[in-house]
């Protein structure tokens, strides 16, 4: 019996974890953490028109679990996400500062937190308001765009859109919230044939590439041959990073002159208004529908996407 692509990738990321076990970097060991990507729901990315892969840079670790023999599976918590499981924030003291635990199905496998399933949601996207909920959000509404075409208040064609979609890490081992480009790079050298066969697995019609411009140097990527040469067989764009704020968030000129010719509406620093223009959503639930950052930068990708559709 054929494999299944699921099943491939495993196989991948087994051998990937024992050749990352032996690697050397600067005399040191790589990071121990892999974090496991790829099709988050088979049998729907089997079934859409449109292949999607979201490519990320990094995942960001907590320092304390970065050099820990640990192998963390990413899927799971985008099928939570779509299955309504989700996870309190807490806290965490490093050195003078708190951080919060962006992956704390973590901390429930180290038995710091017990997992808490809530049956009336907070609010409409947000249950805890939690950061792994907007990159969810982000990403869900960018895949419901590429292949309905639409912006929706419907939370479960959002949801619908995520299972059609696939996701990955480049590098699989992980950094903090200031990346180390360094670091990033050789991994991506030394580890380029794995890359390249998991994107040959997903086999996506188009990758989306989130926080690009950080290992580029004009329009060349700054990456390994063979990942290079991958990304220009596939039809690519090229967004913001999901975690991006201030001024990274900013609407250029031709971005507002895309997306006045796409919503045929002007664009207005007012998001409420310009949100209900094109949705045309109840004005009164807005603070219920969707957060101001969610939408400044699902505009920044429509405006990507149609920039490179015209192309």
């Amino acid at each position: 019996m054929k494999k299944s692509k699921t099943e491939e990738l495993n196989e991948l990321f087994e051998e990937w974890i024992e050749n990352q076990k032996d690697k050397i970097e600067k005399g040191k060991k790589l990071h121990k953490f892999f974090a496991k990507d790829g099709i988050i729901c088979e049998e729907e990315y089997r079934k859409s028109g449109t292949r999607i892969l979201f490519i990320l840079k990094e995942p960001n670790i907590m320092k304390d679990l970065i050099d820990e023999n640990y192998d963390d599976d990413q899927r799971i918590f985008y099928n939570d996400f779509f299955n309504n499981k989700f996870y309190d924030e807490i806290n965490i003291e490093d050195g003078n500062r708190e951080l919060k635990a962006i992956r704390n199905d973590t901390l429930i496998k180290r038995g710091i937190l017990e997992v808490k399933e809530n049956e009336n949601e907070k609010n409409y996207y947000y249950p805890f308001d939690n950061i792994p909920v907007k990159q969810k959000e982000k990403i869900a509404r960018m895949a419901e765009y590429i292949i309905n075409r639409k912006i929706t208040d419907n939370y479960d064609d959002l949801k619908n859109a995520l299972k059609q979609a696939a996701f990955m890490n480049l590098n699989k081992s992980g950094g903090y919230a200031d990346s180390d480009k360094n670091y990033f790079l050789s991994y991506c050298e030394k580890f380029s044939s794995n890359i390249c066969k998991e994107i040959e697995i997903i086999d996506p019609q188009i990758i989306v590439l989130i926080g690009a411009k950080s290992y580029k140097n004009g329009d060349k990527y700054l990456l390994n041959k063979k990942i290079n040469s991958l990304f220009n067989e596939k039809k690519v764009i090229e967004v913001v990073h999901t975690a991006a704020r201030g001024k990274a968030l900013n609407i250029h000129e031709d971005e507002k002159e895309i997306l006045k010719r796409k919503f045929n509406t002007k664009y207005n620093d007012n998001l409420d208004e310009m949100y209900n223009n094109i949705v045309q959503t109840d004005k009164s639930k807005l603070h219920m529908k969707y957060d101001r950052g969610v939408f400044k930068f699902f505009l920044k990708f429509v405006a990507a996407y149609e920039k490179n559709e015209k192309n």
